[in-house]
Parts: structure tokens; sequence; C-alpha cells
């Protein structure tokens, strides 16, 4: 009987180790990985004393490639007369498109709008009231929109020209802009971020402060409007009749990618 409780008492103060050296081991992993988090920016701890600053980036580029937009509205007493004349002449303006060297991709419709036109009858109004107008459908009218993305910026002037001598009602463009800006904005955000811990560095030496770490950071974009135009056929006669519409001059200039950054760091 001794034996049995020597060995039920050595098992049980075996499982008590164990517990204890797992609980340990479990501890020890929760603390380290405590302290790792406490040197990501914002690490979950509460910062009373800090300082922000502001940090700006700007980059130019030349822009390689002008978007355009066209549109066509027509009336008709029927939507399918109405449809199909505003389709004749979208097609006309694509085939010029296309002619330039545009690809399907960078053709899309964004607006596509057919709706009926109605004209109000009043009628005599009485010695008592006035009766409700009479509301009479008069037919229908089709506006369509779409736009085009240029990738030669040479031919801008010649693109205007061309689309306002077709059969469309106006155009508008170009919008000068950047294909594929991400390397830009992030060449503009290490600027900015640049910018920020220079003045960070100046203002804890000012302060007589010590920087310990980043625990925010924010960022946005801004930068300057792509430069637009709007062209208008002279008359829809004379787009009809082939009539010539001088190719305006359009300076494609720079664009302009800033990046504007907000840093907060922990101070002692």
């Amino acid at each position: 009987m001794e034996s049995e409780n020597l060995l039920n008492n050595k098992g049980v103060r075996s499982m008590v180790i164990f517990v204890l050296f797992v609980l340990a081991i479990f501890l020890i992993a929760e603390g380290i990985k405590a302290f790792k988090e406490i040197k990501f920016v914002g690490g979950g701890v509460p910062v009373t004393n800090t300082i922000s600053v502001a940090g700006e980036g700007e980059v130019f580029a030349i822009p390689d490639i002008a978007t355009f937009s066209f549109s066509v509205t027509e009336e008709a007493e029927t939507a399918a007369r109405a449809q199909e004349m505003a389709t004749e002449k979208v097609e006309q303006a694509l085939a010029f498109v296309r002619e330039q060297g545009v690809e399907d991709k960078d053709i899309k419709t964004t607006n596509f709008n057919l709706s009926p036109r109605y004209e109000f009858e009043r009628r005599p109004c009485t010695e008592f009231s006035c009766p409700p107008a009479n509301r009479q459908l008069v037919g229908f009218e089709v506006n369509q929109t779409v736009q085009v993305k240029l990738r030669d910026t040479d031919k801008a002037g010649d693109f205007v020209a061309g689309l306002a001598g077709t059969a469309v009602q106006n155009v508008n463009g170009p919008n000068f802009e950047i294909d594929d800006d991400d390397a830009l904005r992030a060449e503009a955000r290490k600027e900015a971020i640049d910018d920020a811990k220079a003045k960070a560095q100046v203002l804890a030496g000012d302060l007589g402060v010590t920087l310990v770490r980043i625990v925010n950071f924010s960022e946005g974009h801004g930068g300057d409007r792509p430069v637009m135009m709007r062209a208008f056929a002279e008359t829809e006669d004379a787009a009809m009749d082939g009539g010539f519409v001088a190719a305006p001059e359009l300076p494609v200039g720079e664009n302009k990618i800033v990046s504007n950054v907000q840093v907060v760091y922990e101070i002692r």
C-alpha cells in the first residue's frame, strides 16, 4: 500500500511539474511577443508625449496619354428612330477614332440614356378652377457619351479637329494624364517621408527632446488638375458636309504628383 501511495505521489508531482513547465513556456512566449509588438508603429501602448510633423514630396512628369469624350444627342418621334440616328453618328465618330490607331480597349461608353419627351398643354381656366395641364408624349431623346484614351499625345490637336469634323455635337478634352503613376507616387511619398523625418529631427532638437519611435502615419495625395478644353463642331451641317475644322495647338506640359504625409513621433 505504501509503495502504491509513493508511486501516486510521484505521478502527481510529475504532472504538476509538467503543467508548471508548460505554463512557464507559454508566459515566456507571450512576453517575447508583447516585447516585439512594442517596436511596431502604434504598438498598442498608450502614448501621451508626442510631436506631429508634416512632410511633402513632389514629382513632375510629362503625361503620356490624353483622354477625350464626345457625345451625341438625337430626338425623334419613336425610340427606335432616335436610337438609330444616334447610333449612326456614334459609329461615324468611332470609325475616325479607330483610324487614328486607337484600340477597342481604350474606347468606353460612359453614358447612354433613352428617355421620353413630353409637352404640357394647359387648358383654359373656368370661373371656379383651373384644370390640370394635359401631358402629351411628343417623342424620345437618346444621349450617348463615349470616352477615348489616346496614347500618342502628339496627335491630340488633330484628334480634336477630326472629332469636331464628324457629326458629334461636342468634344470634351483632352485630359493629359500619366497612364501608370504608381512608381511616381511612391517616389513622391518617399520624398515626403524624408521631409517629415528631417523636420522631426530639427523640431526635437529645438525642444530638447529625443525621438523614440513613430506611433502614427497618414498620407494624402494631390496635384495639378490636367489641362482641359472644350471643342465644338462649328455647325452640325458643316460637319455632315465635311467642313474643315482647324487643329488646335495643345501643349502637353507637365503633371505634378504630390504626396502629403503626417508622422507622429513618441518623444522623451
